[in-house]
């Protein structure tokens, strides 16, 4: 059932009852995990990072298995014993403590660890916060009834953090050991209330004993299907390629981080009545974020923060635009209160190819070559000497000479390749003079970002090929620093073993120097529409300029760039909104190292089997190819042409050979999402 048909039942049943009911767990709190079991995947995690239990005994016993079979120990032990179907949270540790041979105050410990989960994983459903509210102004009573050996002090906590107020009662079986489940708890209510059962109205997940128990007694009941079965059977859900059910092998770490994805992403999309992206196009690139950029965000974030941590660094520069969004995303790692982020500070660094690899040169040479012919998208001889702020008018005879026919002849084949490096040689001293002018400037910006001052200059991008960071590296010796770079990335290719081998310190998360090859071969499924995942909003950096106020960058502004960044924007929110939902269910405990492959598991799958709606979504954006303020641009995986044709073949193959996105491409030229 729908949200809006459950509210319409709702609606359609206030005004013939009194008394009205909800469920705890499941219904009126929402766990950040896919099954309630696997809260004990993280007190396992928990319980080693906080050093109860020793990294030895953790590989010895299976924690959250033991916890599991504590609670199933306790249930037939209270069962055989004394005839009772629910146990306390203490009855369970007793035998818990036994499996785990630790000592009481350990025990104790680990028990109050358990508590803080709960505590912090429970967190207000929303929708069913919106029903309570109506039963309240409808002049109804209502209350709260549990099957939980949670202890009702806790529970009521839990739910009044959660923001219900104004409700009558609270029951909780492990208080007084009658339970939904048996019918005694329901029993009590009838007796208490003095309500008649056909006016009182339950609401809860469990088809048993919220459903078939209660019914049978003559109470009213609605069944709200948990978000985590909804997940798994919503055939909207299952075209949305929403997480699915969590593996069940694999690292303490793989599994909770795959649990707590699916966990949180039903929970949004089931329980909150906000997150319309899921039920409407204006919230397409917001839902997309949450659930494809926010594990991926989640995953490198820790994983930075991580290595902040153990490189002893007390400040990391983030470069411009790629690392605006892993900035946002660490610093709220910081402030999330994880133990042992210690005092890392941040800092926005602008930089490009362009600004730093230019101030670089001092010499027209092979290297300096490469780079200043470098590009995929032909250019005129002009544009070419545009990029580094040279006016080609001003050398009318060099241009000639070096075999152009004119400043707007195109760069495409190896005869005009040549022409330009011609020019290039040609021009050597004003390419050097203006390079040097540029490096001037570059070196008080770099002195009022502190890099000059840095024993180790972390710089934190996307990554790649590695070529800013040994830019940076190079600029840094040449202004006099004797600090040590260290670059942090979402991935590096092969090239950048290049800059290893030559000393640099580079370290990639999802893939470093193209290894794993799966991972390597994951990013390549489109890496333009994740650099635009994490783009800024703000242009490319060209140069940096001298101004009243002292260095500032000059940026390049593009027509097309505020679409563009509409969009991303709006895939970021939703980014981090997953991840303030996943920092909130840990409440300042350690967090858990990410495997790779699970944060970039959502993204993986919708860039390699994309739906329609994603592929012309995706697909119909623009890829900017950018240097200095010359930029050129071209869409992400847009067919023309169409099958029915067989004119338009060869149309379509270079295209799917060129685009940007080739799983986008081929799914809308085999579906007909072809713009005519």
């Amino acid at each position: 059932m729908t949200e809006a048909g459950f509210a319409d039942r709702f609606a359609a049943l206030i005004n013939d009852v009194d008394l009205v009911t909800f469920d705890v767990f499941d219904t009126a709190l929402v766990r950040g995990v896919f099954r309630p079991e696997d809260l004990f995947l993280q007190l396992a995690h928990a319980a080693r990072a906080t050093g109860l239990l020793s990294p030895g005994h953790c590989a010895r016993i299976d924690i959250a298995c033991k916890r599991r079979d504590a609670e199933h120990d306790a249930r037939r032990l209270a069962w055989k014993r004394e005839g009772r179907t629910e146990v306390r949270l203490d009855e369970i540790y007793a035998l818990f403590g036994t499996l785990l041979d630790i000592d009481a105050n350990v025990l104790d410990r680990l028990m109050r660890l358990e508590m803080q989960i709960e505590r912090a994983q429970n967190v207000r459903n929303p929708f069913i916060a919106g029903l309570h509210d109506i039963a309240l102004r409808a002049g109804k009573r209502t209350g709260f009834l549990s099957d939980m050996y949670l202890d009702q002090a806790l529970i009521r906590q839990m739910i009044e953090d959660a923001g219900y107020a104004g409700f009558g009662f609270l029951h909780v079986s492990s208080t007084a050991f009658e339970t939904k489940a048996w019918g005694t708890l329901y029993r009590r209510v009838l007796r208490d209330c003095g309500v008649s059962p056909e006016r009182w109205l339950h609401i809860g997940d469990n088809p048993d004993s919220d459903q078939r128990i209660p019914h049978a007694l003559g109470i009213r009941t609605l069944h709200y299907e948990k978000a985590a079965v909804r997940l798994q059977t919503d055939p909207l859900a299952s075209r949305r390629h929403l997480s699915g059910r969590p593996a069940s092998g694999g690292s303490i770490e793989s599994r909770l981080f795959q649990s707590s994805c699916a966990g949180l992403v039903s929970s949004r999309h089931f329980c909150d009545p906000a997150a319309a992206g899921f039920k409407s196009e204006a919230g397409f690139w917001t839902d997309w974020g949450y659930r494809h950029g926010g594990p991926l965000l989640a995953g490198f974030g820790s994983w930075v923060v991580d290595r902040l941590r153990g490189l002893n660094a007390s400040r990391a520069y983030f470069l411009a635009r790629d690392g605006f969004l892993t900035k946002r995303a660490v610093d709220r790692i910081l402030a999330s209160g994880s133990a042992g982020t210690g005092d890392i500070s941040t800092a926005y660094l602008y930089a490009s190819r362009r600004s730093y690899n230019f101030a670089a040169i001092t010499q027209i040479d092979n290297a300096s070559l490469a780079f200043l012919t470098a590009g995929t998208t032909a250019l005129s001889a002009r544009q070419f000497l545009a990029r580094i702020d040279i006016d080609i008018d001003r050398h009318s005879a060099e241009v000639g000479r070096a075999g152009f026919s004119s400043p707007e002849e195109l760069v495409h084949n190896a005869r005009q390749m040549r022409s330009l490096r011609r020019l290039l040689r040609s021009l050597e001293a004003t390419i050097v003079d203006q390079a040097q002018a540029e490096f001037a400037t570059l070196k008080r910006y770099f002195n009022d970002q502190g890099l000059l001052d840095q024993n180790v200059i972390v710089v934190v991008d996307l990554g790649w090929h590695g070529s800013l960071q040994r830019a940076v590296d190079t600029l840094l010796r040449r202004m006099g620093s004797r600090g040590r770079t260290v670059g942090l990335y979402l991935g590096t290719f092969a090239p950048a073993r290049r800059h290893t081998a030559a000393g640099l310190e580079m370290a990639g998360y999802l893939c470093e120097h193209g290894l794993p090859p799966r991972m390597d071969r994951t990013v390549k499924l489109s890496v333009e529409i994740i650099e635009w995942m994490f783009s800024a909003p703000h242009g490319s950096l060209r140069r940096f300029v001298e101004t009243p106020n002292g260095v500032e960058p000059l940026l390049a502004e593009f027509d097309f760039e505020p679409i563009r960044w509409d969009r991303a924007r709006s895939v970021q929110h939703g980014a981090l909104e997953f991840l303030d939902d996943y920092l909130a269910r840990w409440r300042g405990l350690s967090l858990p190292d990410v495997p790779p492959r699970d944060a970039v598991s959502a993204l993986a799958r919708a860039l390699r089997r994309p739906t329609l709606e994603e592929a012309i979504a995706l697909g119909d954006m623009k890829h900017v190819e950018g240097f200095g303020h010359v930029a050129t641009e071209r869409y992400v995986a847009r067919p023309s042409g169409s099958l029915r044709d067989p004119l338009s073949y060869p149309r379509l193959l270079k295209g799917y050979r060129d685009a940007f996105w080739r799983a986008g491409y081929a799914r809308r030229m085999l579906s007909g999402g072809i713009p005519q």
